[in-house]
């Protein structure tokens, strides 16, 4: 049997005390964005010996360092394929009272949960589920997405009232296709808590979420399950319905869409009184009559409101452009 000599043992000890001094070394580049993906590179080529000094760098408590470093150690360990030490991450409880503090965690969960998203096991999923509970943030839904379990759909719809979270919702909504559609339809009529009393975010999930399900499936049949929005009380729901009867609707349909558009012309919002003048442009060949009988029917009394004057503005504005049609490109 051989044996192994003191010096044989003095020499591998050292070299993993080099090592693991390179690997601190390397670790600490993190925090410099100019050599940060390098470091990352050359760590991962360290093999499963650079597990151990990721995984504390990544799970440090009350970490003060900048956010971006525990994000390479995620990519990192995500190439080592550690995913266990990902998993315990998403584990540990990650509320904390300094607003600048959490936006910093949350920048990790995000980076943490896409490196799991690859990873379609039962336990990946069920740990990006909990965190989604209490944490609606990008990673966590795009994550969710690859997974495209329709359970997840209610939650996704959920996060299309959020700025925030609104392009990761629509990207993973967006996997599930046709799927997504009846809870977005769902969602795109029901405004909370009343429709007498609807909230700013109520309001702002029911716009995306007819916006998406129209992307997602313009058709006749989707047409017919949104019609009645075109009277809906939120000004931008009804106008995305209008637009929507201008290309599926039937001709009654179409021109009740159109005065129902020129009606709004007169809203305080700069923003829908352009998107109705585009969408009323865009379909000048059907708008043109009405748009100038609506001018012509214009009051000429001197004292009017500021809608009236708004909505007359907005109308002339039209007429001189839908007059002549869009413009020849050569």
């Amino acid at each position: 049997m051989l044996k192994v000599s003191t010096d044989d043992q003095s020499a591998t000890l050292r070299a993993r005390i080099r090592n693991a001094q390179r690997l601190e070394r390397l670790v600490n580049y993190f925090e410099d964005s100019r050599y940060a993906h390098t470091a990352m590179l050359e760590v991962v080529a360290c093999g499963q010996d650079a597990v151990s000094p990721l995984r504390r760098l990544l799970l440090a408590p009350a970490y003060r360092g900048i956010p971006e470093s525990r994000c390479w150690a995620a990519r990192a360990l995500a190439r080592l394929g550690a995913r266990d030490v990902l998993l315990k991450f998403l584990s540990l409880d990650h509320k904390i009272a300094d607003v600048r503090e959490q936006m910093s965690e949350n920048a990790v969960i995000n980076e943490v949960s896409r490196a799991l998203a690859g990873n379609r096991s039962e336990d990946a999923y069920r740990a990006l589920r909990a965190v989604a509970e209490n944490y609606l943030i990008p990673g966590v839904l795009e994550a969710l997405g690859e997974f495209q379990r329709e359970e997840d759909i209610p939650l996704l719809v959920r996060a299309l009232g959020d700025h925030s979270t609104l392009v990761a919702a629509e990207y993973a909504l967006g996997r599930f296709g046709t799927s997504a559609m009846p809870a977005l339809r769902k969602a795109a009529a029901n405004p909370t808590p009343s429709p007498d009393q609807e909230t700013s975010a109520s309001a702002r999930l029911r716009r995306n979420a007819l916006r998406l399900a129209l992307r997602l499936s313009p058709t006749k049949l989707t047409w017919l399950h949104i019609q009645e929005l075109i009277d809906d009380r939120d000004e931008w729901v009804a106008v995305i319905a209008c637009a929507t009867a201008l290309d599926l609707g039937s001709e009654d349909q179409k021109a009740a869409a159109v005065e129902r558009m020129i009606d709004r012309l007169g809203s305080r919002d700069r923003y829908l009184r352009a998107e109705i003048q585009s969408c009323l442009f865009a379909h000048f060949q059907l708008t043109r009559d009405t748009i100038q009988q609506s001018v012509a029917a214009l009051s000429k009394e001197s004292e009017l409101d500021g809608y009236a004057i708004r909505r007359g503005r907005a109308l002339r504005q039209l007429a001189a452009r839908v007059q002549y049609g869009p413009k020849p490109h050569f």
